[in-house]
């Protein structure tokens, strides 16, 4: 399920930075497949929650707080993002 697969990418050091249901998909086997790991970042480079231009990285809606914040985000923060879904 979503949440095995981003246990997975938080073990292997990857923050996704931008759960939402656009982005879980379910293959005709009915495997759980989280996609669009275009802003996830390991953990040492996602300290930088804003880019360049200073826009707050991933979706509003599903933003955990810290990450709202603009302050540094962690695994905890997909988890956040994950309950929103």
């Amino acid at each position: 399920d979503a949440c095995q697969a981003l246990n997975f990418s938080h073990q292997h050091g990857i923050i996704h930075r931008d759960v939402k249901p656009a982005n879980i998909m379910i293959s005709k086997a009915g495997a759980v497949k989280v996609m669009d790991f275009g802003i996830a970042r390991a953990p040492a480079d996602a300290g930088n929650p804003v880019t360049q231009t200073a826009a707050v990285i991933g979706t509003a809606q599903y933003l955990s707080p810290e990450q709202a914040r603009g302050v540094k985000v962690d695994a905890r923060s997909d988890v956040y993002s994950l309950g929103c879904v």
